[in-house]
Parts: structure tokens; sequence; C-alpha cells
């Protein structure tokens, strides 16, 4: 996976668009992924819902979002442990 190729020895910021989806092995290897980033140092600091995409109802929440992860300076803290 790209997260373990050490890609990332070099990267400060990284941004992304995520989809919503009812597959339940995608949802997983999303959270992994997050997690990976957490243990690399990376922090969510910019969550962004696109709300081009409409819902399908007013209850129910965005499909998509904008996310930012920066790496975190120093000794991080775990919040995904």
């Amino acid at each position: 996976m790209w997260i373990d190729s050490g890609a990332f020895k070099n990267v400060h910021q990284l941004g992304m668009e995520i989809h919503e989806t009812d597959n339940l092995a995608n949802v997983r290897r999303l959270v992994e992924s997050f997690k990976k980033l957490s243990a690399l140092g990376f922090r969510l600091i910019s969550y962004d819902p696109n709300i081009c995409v409409p819902r399908k109802s007013s209850k129910s929440h965005v499909k998509f979002a904008e996310v930012v992860f920066m790496k975190h300076v120093g000794r991080p803290t775990n919040f995904c442990a």
C-alpha cells in the first residue's frame, strides 16, 4: 500500500476527496488508511462537506467531503488508538 511505501516521508500536508460507500470492505480500508496516516503523524485539520452533490433528504448526511491532513511536528498524539 502507498502509505507503507515510505512515500510520505517528505509530505507535510495531504488533501483528498472522500466518497460515501455501502461496501463495508471499502469503509474498513478507509479507516485503516486514516489510522496509518495518524501513526505517521498526520492530523485532520479540515473537513469540508461537498454540497454540490444533493442529499436524498434534509435529514440525510453529505455523501462527499474534502478532507485535509497535516503532519504534526513534534511528539504526535495518537487519536485513533
